[in-house]
């Protein structure tokens, strides 16, 4: 699934990468991928069908792989910064303490 969260908060500024961060981290915490709006016509310039990639356009429910969650953030700063992580986030039992 691929998501935004500016679609959600709007621009962050120099938080921007930080608050995508913070999607991941939740939406791996809850087990679902959250839908980012304004995804009701997706572009046209990817061929979605050869790919799996899909836009998230609704609440989807994240499956572990393993025990885990892996989710991505890129982030893309005007000045040519550009950064990218992968986080991968261990699966809690039901009666896991937080």
């Amino acid at each position: 699934m691929v998501g935004s969260s500016k679609s959600n908060i709007g621009h962050a500024q120099a938080a921007a990468g930080m608050l995508g961060v913070i999607k991941v981290l939740l939406a791996g915490l809850h087990g679902h991928v959250p839908a980012s709006l304004f995804t009701d016509n997706p572009t046209t310039v990817v061929d979605w069908d050869r790919t799996s990639l899909r836009p998230a356009t609704k609440l989807h429910p994240w499956q572990p792989e393993n025990g885990c969650r892996y989710g991505a953030i890129s982030s893309y700063g005007a000045g040519g910064v550009n950064a990218h992580t992968i986080i991968g986030l261990p699966v809690r039992e039901e009666n896991d303490d937080f």
